[in-house]
Parts: C-alpha cells; structure tokens; sequence
C-alpha cells in the first residue's frame, strides 16, 4: 500500500517496511470509516505485548554497536588491569630490589662480622699465650729471684742495723769527748800525748802557729781542713743517705774546692752520693747546706749533666768525675760537719 497518496513524504524507507505508528494510523482510520458508515465500530482487541518490530538490518546495527561498545569496555578493562598489574609488578621489583640490596648489605656484614671474630679470636688465642708465657716467666723469675731478694734484703738489714749500731757508738763518744772538751776548756786541763784527742789534733796543728789551734773530729771521722767527713759503707739512697747524715749533726758532702775533691776521690773506692741535687727544680742545682752552686768548682765531664730518666741526684766517681743518676740508686755516701776547736799550748787546752 501506498502512503505517498496521502502527501506523506517519503522516507527512504522500503514499501514493505511499516512501522508501528503507520499500523495504528490504519486501525483509527479504518475505525473511522465505520462510525460514518453507521455501523457500530469494533473495539480492537488489546494486544498481550506491542513491541517494535526490528528488522534484520537494523538488528544487525544495534548488535554491531552494543558488540562496538562491548569491546571497548572489554579494552578498557584490560588496559585498566594492564596498568594496574603494571603497577603492581613495578613495585614488587622494586621491593625485590630493596630486598636484595638488604640481603647483599647483611651478607656483607655478616662476613665483616665473622672477620671481626675470628680476628678476635685469633687475638684472644695470642693473648692468652702470652698471658700463660708471662705468668711462667714471672713464676720462673720469682723462683730464681726471690731467695736472692730475700737474702740480700737480709742482708741489708743486717748492714742497716751495724750501721745504726756504729751511728749510736759515734754519737756516745762524740758526746763523751765533747764533754771532755768542756771540763778540759773550764779546768784548763793537761791533754796527754797518748789520748785519742792529742792524736787528733797533732795532725793538723801548725807548728807555726803559736795559739795552737786544733782541729779535731770524733771518732771514725776524717779531718780535712776545718771540718771532719765520715765515709759510710752502707748502701742506701740518696734520700736516707741524706737523713743518716742528719742524724750525725751533718749533711752530704759539699765539694768547695779542688784540694777537697783530690781528698775525697783518694778516701772513696766506688760510687758515693754527695750533697748535689736539682729534685725541686730540673736544672736548678742546689747544695744541701745552702752553698751558692755558682760559686763552687764544677767537675762534670763531657755530655754531663744529661738528666737521662729522672736523674736528680749526683754521686762521685773515683776518676774525679761527677754524674747524674737516680735517686733512688743505692750506693755509699760521705757526710761532712765542722770539726771542732781547741787552742793547745804547752800540752794544755785553753778556751
């Protein structure tokens, strides 16, 4: 049938093609024409389901978009997994990398510390061998040292304890001819060839001299001069050395002059302190009883004096020469004080 009778334009559509309008524009027309005929118009019967009918063609084109739209969802969704899966592999890489950084790191401590250990080891290994090698040798030094300590510490004693013995003697007879020197002075006394004093004094009286002037020092005392020196054999240090001599109402050697030290060099047979040290002071020399050390001779050699490990105080030599050595260096001393004076005249001491 044709509806271009009726001025409908046309659509491009084929004539076999009727659309669901064009039918119900049948049906109101054809209902129309019976109400004017007079007879009484049919209702249509309702249909179960009015659906638009497709044809082939145009089923195809809605297939073709939604299979279009359906596959772009699809890529979407792999592009989207893609990226994401991406993602993902791209930080579990670098968490392996992290990882296998770590683990080269703690394997390279690990070996740092097993070095470390072993060289630890090794040490303590050595220590203790050393240890044990030091422990059997100071065993061994004290079995072979220690009965020679012990006996010579004995006998120092022994030498401490004469000494001291022989100290009491000579201060008893300094006293005693003290005493004698003052009864003599105050009774104006005879003084007999034979005594100890007369002997004394006889060797260094003037004959020259009439006043008679003596010299004389107590016994075991050597005069020199105007003062009397006392050679201990006793070994001890320069600090007891110097409180013996105190104890003797003396000091340390005090070297004055050239004739004093020819003197003493022909009286000493080994190494002997005398009274010159610098202990409060490096280099400030100082003589125990005060004497300027400027205005003394000096009898140090070449190289002398070197202070080589804390070398505070000077012992003689019997070549005349002096040294600096340790104080605490045990050798024998001389002790000097001023000798007594009596005036002897026709074998009678006068004050």
């Amino acid at each position: 049938m044709e509806w271009r009778e009726r001025g409908e334009p046309r659509t491009g559509k084929l004539d076999t093609d009727i659309t669901y309008a064009e039918l119900n524009f049948l049906r109101a027309s054809r209902l129309n024409v019976g109400s004017m005929a007079g007879e009484t118009p049919a209702v249509p019967a309702k249909p179960a389901l009015m659906c638009r009918s497709f044809t082939p063609t145009g089923f195809r084109t809605h297939l073709k978009r939604w299979l279009l739209l359906g596959f772009v969802l699809v890529v979407l969704l792999l592009l989207a997994l893609s990226i994401t899966l991406l993602s993902l592999y791209l930080q579990v890489t670098a968490r392996l990398a992290e990882d296998a950084e770590e683990l080269d790191a703690l394997r390279a401590n690990g070996t740092r510390c097993l070095t470390e250990l072993e060289m630890e080891r090794v040490e303590q290994e050595e220590a203790e061998r050393n240890r044990s090698s030091l422990e059997q040798e100071c065993q061994e030094l004290q079995e072979q040292t220690l009965p020679a300590m012990l006996g010579k510490h004995k006998q120092f004693q022994m030498e401490l304890e004469a000494e001291r013995e022989q100290k009491k003697r000579l201060l008893e007879r300094y006293v005693m001819v003290q005493e004698e020197c003052k009864e003599m002075r105050e009774n104006n006394l005879f003084l007999s060839k034979n005594s100890s004093l007369f002997r004394s004094c006889n060797k260094t009286m003037d004959p020259g001299d009439p006043s008679g002037k003596c010299m004389f020092c107590p016994e075991g005392w050597v005069v020199f001069g105007p003062r009397c020196y006392f050679f201990s054999p006793l070994e001890q240090n320069w600090e007891s050395s110097e409180r013996s001599c105190r104890d003797l109402d003396a000091h340390l050697v005090v070297i004055r002059s050239h004739d004093q030290m020819r003197f003493l060099v022909d009286l000493i047979n080994s190494i002997t302190w005398i009274g010159l040290s610098d202990k409060d002071i490096e280099n400030d020399w100082r003589w125990v009883d005060g004497t300027p050390y400027g205005y003394t001779p000096k009898f140090w050699p070449r190289n002398q004096p070197d202070n080589v490990g804390n070398e505070d105080c000077v012992t003689l030599s019997d070549d005349m020469s002096w040294n600096d050595d340790k104080c605490w260096w045990l050798y024998r001393s001389v002790c000097e004080k001023h000798a007594s004076m009596l005036y002897i005249q026709s074998g009678h001491i006068n004050s």
